[in-house]
C-alpha cells in the first residue's frame, strides 16, 4: 500500500477474511460494515415484507386514531437510538415507532445527520428527531409474561413487527406478531442463554 488510505483498506480487508465464517458463500470485499447494518435491515424489510407497497402508502407517520392508538407503522422493538426508525423513516417513507423501554430515547447520530442532509443546525435536527422518530416507552415480553401492555398497543396496531439486536425482546418480537397476525423480521444476537432455555 502507498498511501495511509490504502493501507487502511488492506488492513480491513485482512481481519474481514481471517474471521469469516468459512460457510459463508459472500465474498469478502462486497460486504458493507457494520456501522451499515440499519440501512441493509431496512433495505430487506421493505423488500422482503412490502415488495409491492408504494412508500408509506395508507400509513399515518404515528398518528392518532381518535381513541389514542397509533395506526399502520412498523413497530422497532429494542430500537434505542432511533437507527433502523430513521432508515424507515427517511429512506423508504414508512412511518415507525420505537419501542424501547429504555430512558433514553432516539438520538442525532452521524447516520441521522447524513439522512437529513447538511441544511439543519444541530438544533433543528435535535427537534426534528424529537418530532419524527415516536417512541412508546414500555417493555415488549412474549403474551402472558408481564408486558406492561403500552408495547403490546403499539404493536397490535402495526402492519410490521421488526427488531434489530433486540437482545431480550427477541422472543416477544416474535410471539407478539404471531399473536397480532402481522408479519416480522429480526437480526438476532444475544440469545440469553440463562434466561431462555429453550432457544
Amino acid at each position: 500500500p502507498t498511501t495511509k488510505h490504502d493501507y487502511l483498506k488492506a488492513q480491513t480487508l485482512s481481519r474481514a477474511r481471517t474471521s469469516q465464517h468459512p460457510l459463508d458463500p459472500n465474498p469478502v470485499a462486497g460486504k458493507l460494515p457494520a456501522a451499515h447494518r440499519a440501512a441493509v435491515f431496512a433495505d430487506a424489510i421493505v423488500a422482503k415484507l412490502f415488495p409491492h407497497d408504494e412508500a408509506g402508502a395508507g400509513c399515518g407517520r404515528g398518528e392518532d386514531d381518535g381513541e389514542g392508538a397509533l395506526v399502520r407503522h412498523i413497530a422497532d422493538v429494542a430500537g434505542g437510538n432511533g437507527a433502523l426508525a430513521a432508515e424507515l423513516i427517511l429512506r423508504h417513507g414508512i412511518p415507525t415507532v420505537i419501542v424501547d423501554p429504555r430512558e433514553r430515547g432516539p438520538q442525532v447520530t452521524k447516520r441521522v445527520r447524513a439522512l437529513l442532509g447538511g441544511a439543519m443546525n444541530a438544533t433543528t435536527r435535535r427537534e426534528w428527531v424529537a418530532a419524527n422518530l415516536p417512541r412508546v416507552r414500555g417493555a415488549l415480553e412474549a403474551p402472558g409474561c408481564g408486558g406492561d401492555g403500552v408495547a403490546e398497543e403499539a404493536v397490535r396496531w402495526a402492519r410490521a413487527v421488526v427488531g434489530l439486536h433486540p437482545d431480550e425482546a427477541t422472543t416477544g418480537i416474535v410471539e407478539a406478531a404471531v399473536a397480532a397476525n402481522v408479519p416480522y423480521a429480526i437480526v438476532p444476537c444475544c440469545v440469553f442463554g440463562e434466561r431462555y432455555k429453550d432457544r
